[in-house]
């Protein structure tokens, strides 16, 4: 029999603070991970809070588990100086075959092994104006420095997973010499999970991951606002952690009358 692999998942861009689609993908692949009986190939480096979150997935895994308190927030300065000096110092302890970046921001150094990146977009680049909401400079500078950022990524990496057609033209466009690494792969789901809906009655539409404004729920509130007429006993609920975004959706349902009719529950 050949020499399992040893496959290492870095997912020191999530903190106990996060809630995000990101994460779910990691723990949807997983999942894959274990179905298909790979589960004992995999080594994960992450924090604390995520590795119980993935115990529960992937009990017979390896777990690398780094200190967390020192960098609560995870800022792009922040996850460089983890990528780049602490992990550099750890990964070729574990003699890995490859090394999948759960996120951007692989650090500042070559790796002696082959290694994947999942960005999962790169609106920051193509689309700041939806990213920053202040002056043109501010914006240009944020969209230059997201753009070096990535390109040292994707440089430095032998994969690029793009998780649409439409990410992997955009990523393409802006980092054409870099074309030939980028994979599209769409992002894993969970459909086994079953829930008792037998006693909810009601029409709902049902929108996730409100808090930020390129995810343009305005647009679904309005469009909202055109059905609602024709169909008056719709209800929208918009579920996720509130922001600055959530506040400027909720003056605009105020201000159209909609309040009985588009609820914001919150994150849940």
């Amino acid at each position: 029999m050949g020499t399992k692999m040893r496959i290492g998942i870095n997912c020191l861009s999530f903190n106990s603070s996060q809630r995000c689609g990101a994460e779910e993908v990691i723990k949807n692949l997983c999942k894959g991970f274990v179905y298909n009986g790979h589960e004992s190939e995999l080594i994960f480096f992450c924090y604390k809070s995520m590795r119980d979150k993935l115990v529960s997935i992937c009990p017979n895994a390896k777990y690398v588990v780094l200190d967390e308190r020192k960098n609560p927030k995870h800022s792009i300065l922040s996850n460089i100086y983890i990528q780049t000096l602490k992990f550099h110092k750890i990964y070729l302890q574990y003699n890995l075959h490859v090394i999948f970046f759960a996120s951007a921001g692989i650090g500042l150094f070559n790796y002696k092994i082959p290694v994947i990146v999942l960005p999962h977009d790169i609106q920051h680049v193509s689309h700041p104006e939806i990213q920053i909401n202040k002056g043109r400079l501010k914006k240009l500078i944020y969209k230059n420095c997201h753009k070096l950022f990535y390109a040292i990524d994707f440089t430095l990496a032998n994969k690029i997973i793009a998780i649409s057609n439409t990410d992997k033209n955009e990523i393409i466009r802006y980092y054409p010499k870099l074309s030939n690494k980028v994979k599209c792969i769409y992002n894993p789901i969970d459909i086994s999970q079953e829930y008792n809906i037998e006693n909810e009655k009601g029409n709902y539409i049902i929108a996730v991951n409100i808090q930020y404004s390129h995810k343009n729920i305005i647009i679904l509130i309005k469009a909202f606002e055109i059905v609602h007429r024709e169909l008056p006993d719709i209800e929208l609920f918009l579920i996720g952690q509130e922001s600055e975004c959530t506040q400027k959706l909720k003056e605009y349902v105020i201000e159209h009358h909609l309040e009985e009719r588009v609820h914001f529950p919150g994150y849940i």
